[in-house]
């Protein structure tokens, strides 16, 4: 993948989740949705002349001074996970498999007052498969803390798209998939609420992990 060999991906997750229980037993299933802050200075950096050198090529093909290059860097992620978690007194064990978006990097050419746009974007995802040691802390009878660490393997996906929208002609959209995998390790702290058999919970989840090329 030419210019484009190295990626670095930091995941920063906000969990809010809601997970079946069933009834007298420590075994649940749990479905969680999150979304957060992800960084990835290699993805940005790796597209961002693109908007600025084809705004100088539309200017001069339109004889026009309006076209303007703009970078929208990886910054929000967000994702699901299925995790099945068997908790005992204080100590628990869980196994989950997730789809996540690691964010995407953007650099376009725009003008004020064209519909027409061009554009190349960097999208990662990865496919998890993670599990966790957890710690739990009782605070009411139908409350408790549980701080999880643990490690797991991302298969991730690099698309590379590059899009032309808007113009009279020669429209186009080409998308260019690439591979690369890794382990990576996670922390969590989550508050639970039990209200009969279902089990709410909230709370913060930290990963990394950092996938060197994609091919």
């Amino acid at each position: 993948m030419n210019g484009f060999k190295k990626f670095y991906c930091f995941l920063v997750f906000f969990m809010l989740s809601a997970s079946a229980i069933y009834a007298e037993t420590d075994f649940s299933v749990n479905l969680s949705g999150n979304l957060g802050y992800v960084p990835n200075s290699s993805m940005d950096d790796s597209i961002d002349i693109y908007g600025d050198a084809v705004a100088e090529q539309l200017n001069a093909l339109n004889n026009t001074s309006l076209f303007e290059g703009k970078n929208d860097k990886a910054g929000f992620g967000y994702g699901a996970d299925i995790e099945a978690r068997m908790l005992m007194d204080s100590i628990g064990f869980g196994l989950s498999l997730g789809y996540q978006v690691g964010g995407e990097s953007v650099s376009k050419a725009e003008a004020d007052g064209y519909k027409s746009e061009q554009s190349l974007s960097l999208e990662l995802t990865a496919v998890s498969y993670l599990a966790t040691v957890y710690y739990k802390h009782a605070i009411t009878e139908s409350g408790y803390l549980l701080l999880g660490a643990g490690g797991g393997y991302y298969d991730g996906t690099m698309t590379l798209t590059e899009e032309a929208k808007g113009f009279a002609s020669n429209n186009f959209k080409n998308d260019y998939d690439f591979t690369g995998s890794t382990w990576g390790g996670h922390l969590k702290m989550e508050y639970n609420y039990l209200i009969g058999s279902v089990d709410l919970f909230g709370g913060v989840m930290a990963r990394y992990a950092k996938i060197d090329e994609f091919k």
